[in-house]
């Protein structure tokens, strides 16, 4: 099953309008689209009498009756463990940050209403919506400072963890409470086999394991032919330490739970060449996943940088691609609608890549020749 997906915003939808997005989505060649169905703020973007929605309109469905008439995957994304409408209602659900306490929208990963929660939005959803997919995002602590509540010292603690030592392991490693910072301390900790450390380690991992079967049972329980895939962290895919300390987030687990994953190969934010991408795709199925990098096209990603590891990854056998997020295209896409007539698209389309080759260069642009120099930023901003 090949795939070429596509991480989607319900903005898109409800701007833009499914018929133009999935008119889109088939001319780039896209397979999958990846829909943000239940976000960060825990509100939804379909019909639901558990979680309240996000707008009047049924983004969800609108979506999928277009996608489906042209043979696009829609898969259900959700923000798994963030969500500030829950923990507004449920203040103790927060998840405790070792010196902030519950400062933030996220659900502790041990909170047992909030799982039955997600398990009775999933059968929900399945038994409404004839989606193709379940693709979970932020199923994962989002940072080794977090996740330390009582409640949470006390399940250590029943897994055979000196709770002392595990307080000492935290406090050293981020310079709480008057300890100067050792930034590597817990991860050390962990690969030379300090019980705590492993403790620790496996309690976060088995906290992640048990969110995500209990959101893919109930999924299964309603339609067992689901895809189920996950974005998760690049670390897991070298560095184990740091992934199942600072995540809860390993891929050895992740290859029992899920189709495949979505490795999140952001390569620009992790100052690592185009090649890299290929290099986590290796070691991810070496753990026994099948995967479909997902690679940066926002911040300081380049066209160039895009283009060379869309490239890198075709050449891989078994490893697909997703790019996020096409949110980030229809500004521009809406504003040139407006101005340019449907029948002429494809020939100014045609027409700004041959201005590219030939005057707007990369490494050497022709400004001085250019007839947009008026309108355009980059010129501007060199010609002051």
């Amino acid at each position: 099953m090949a795939i070429f997906g596509v991480w989607m915003w319900p903005k898109s939808v409800r701007e833009c309008g499914a018929e133009a997005v999935i008119s889109r989505c088939r001319r780039m060649g896209v397979t999958d689209i990846y829909f943000l169905t239940k976000g960060l703020s825990g509100t939804a973007s379909c019909r639901s009498d558990i979680v309240p929605m996000d707008c009047e309109r049924d983004l969800l469905g609108e979506l999928l009756e277009e996608a489906h008439k042209a043979g696009i995957r829609v898969h259900a994304w959700f923000t798994s463990a963030s969500d500030i409408v829950y923990k507004e209602k449920h203040p103790e659900s927060g998840r405790y940050h070792y010196i902030k306490g519950r400062d933030q929208g996220l659900i502790s990963l041990a909170d047992e209403a909030y799982i039955t929660y997600m398990a009775d939005f999933t059968r929900e959803l399945c038994q409404a919506y004839p989606i193709d997919g379940l693709h979970l995002d932020y199923i994962r602590y989002n940072h080794n400072a977090n996740g330390w509540s009582e409640k949470d010292f006390e399940n250590l603690a029943a897994m055979g963890a000196n709770v002392e030592r595990v307080k000492e392991l935290v406090e050293t490693t981020w310079g709480y409470h008057g300890k100067t910072a050792n930034n590597s301390y817990i991860f050390n900790a962990y690969k030379n086999g300090d019980p705590d450390a492993l403790i620790i380690a496996n309690y976060r991992k088995n906290n992640i394991k048990e969110l995500a079967k209990h959101i893919i049972d109930s999924a299964k329980s309603v339609n067992p032919n689901l895809i189920f895939s996950a974005a998760t962290m690049p670390e897991g895919a070298y560095e184990a330490s740091y992934a199942d300390l600072h995540y809860g987030q390993n891929y050895d687990v992740a290859a029992e739970l899920y189709d495949y994953i979505c490795p999140m190969a952001y390569s620009t934010n992790y100052g690592k060449a185009d090649n890299w991408v290929v290099t986590l795709a290796k070691n991810s199925i070496d753990k026994g996943n099948k995967v479909v990098m997902g690679i940066q096209v926002f911040d300081s990603a380049t066209s160039t940088r895009i283009m060379a590891e869309m490239e890198n990854i075709r050449k891989e056998n078994g490893v697909y691609l997703a790019i996020g997020h096409l949110q980030r295209y229809f500004p521009c896409y809406r504003e040139l609608k407006k101005i340019i007539d449907g029948d002429k698209s494809n020939d100014f389309c045609h027409r700004i890549v041959l201005h590219g080759r030939a005057v707007c260069i990369a490494r050497r642009p022709k400004c001085y020749e250019c007839c947009l120099k008026d309108v355009c930023k980059h010129y501007s901003s060199k010609n002051k």
